[in-house]
């Protein structure tokens, strides 16, 4: 929970907000399918990821979306622009990851550089398949 910018008392905030200017590049942190690819309430322009074993990672307030529903993409591939769509006061990329339909600590999942150590820390190491998320960066196997 957090203080809401456009009214009184808290709402929910499920990511992280990463500051950065409208138009820079947002990469995809891991391989998946995008599954949706629009724009949605609260978030403005989102991408929603999905990489298997029901882990999803979401990008929202995106000024710009460069990929569609159904298309594969790998770790680090350009997905969308930073912009400040939907309710935000300001530009940034919102980051969020879930597991099962519920929000994990996406600093763990970004920190360490390697997908899967960081799921096994949070879901444990029978529901984060190798092969859902990680591998090797797209040119690099």
């Amino acid at each position: 929970m957090r203080s809401d910018p456009f009214g009184h008392g808290t709402a929910m905030h499920a990511g992280v907000d990463l500051a950065a200017s409208t138009g820079t590049p947002v990469h995809a942190t891991a391989d998946g399918i995008v599954s949706q690819a629009e724009r949605a309430r609260g978030y403005g322009n989102l991408v929603q990821l999905d990489h298997g074993a029901r882990i999803q990672t979401r990008y929202g307030h995106l000024s710009r979306i460069l990929v569609t529903a159904g298309q594969r993409v790998h770790r680090g591939d350009v997905i969308a622009l930073v912009g400040s769509t939907g309710r935000s006061t300001g530009s940034h990329l919102h980051y969020e990851v879930r597991v099962a339909d519920r929000a994990i600590d996406p600093l763990a999942f970004m920190a360490t550089g390697d997908e899967r150590l960081a799921l096994q820390e949070t879901v444990g190491p029978a529901e984060a398949s190798p092969v859902a998320v990680g591998g090797p960066k797209h040119g690099e196997d």
